[in-house]
């Protein structure tokens, strides 16, 4: 997820991630590893970019997970590793193309939320190689429940996803 900003509009933003960032736990059992892509190397330093975000949506999340928080916030890393890590996910929830390019390329399968027209077009058009811009939703989607159902669907389905990115993936 990239910095969304500041404003009203934000913060209901980032606590419809916070909501959906709760129930993938919920549902899935696992923490959701947020990995910027854009950023200050040291958490001391200004937050910029992805890590902003990240940092804000940590601060929402309520503390009745105990230890096992929801939401992991790795560290900027080296193109190499975060695409590694990418890769290595279950499923991707993004607003980033690269997410979704590294994803894809892994059979991993994504839900993207898009912010604006620029970004709906590069998104999509990540996923639409393999059939799946369907998985594409509008960043508000996340103050409806649309997103968390959408996820929930993605999760219930993500082997048959994962083949069907395989078998297209072949002739990439």
């Amino acid at each position: 997820v990239n910095s969304l900003g500041a404003g009203a509009h934000t913060d209901a933003q980032l606590d419809g991630l916070a909501s959906l960032v709760r129930m993938i736990h919920t549902l899935t059992g696992l923490p959701t590893l947020f990995l910027p892509h854009l950023g200050q190397l040291e958490r001391d330093e200004a937050h910029i970019g992805d890590l902003e975000a990240a940092h804000a949506l940590r601060d929402r999340l309520d503390s009745g997970f105990g230890d096992a928080l929801p939401l992991v916030v790795a560290p900027v890393l080296p193109a190499r590793q975060l695409a590694w890590a990418t890769r290595g996910a279950s499923v991707i929830v993004a607003t980033r193309y690269h997410a979704a390019v590294f994803g894809m390329s892994a059979a991993v399968p994504c839900l993207v939320l898009y912010q604006d027209h620029y970004t709906a077009v590069k998104l999509r058009g990540a996923l639409d190689h393999a059939g799946l811009s369907a998985w594409s939703l509008p960043f508000d989607a996340l103050r409806t429940g649309l997103a968390a159902d959408a996820f929930a669907e993605l999760w219930s389905r993500r082997e048959e996803i994962s083949s069907h990115i395989r078998s297209v993936t072949k002739s990439w």
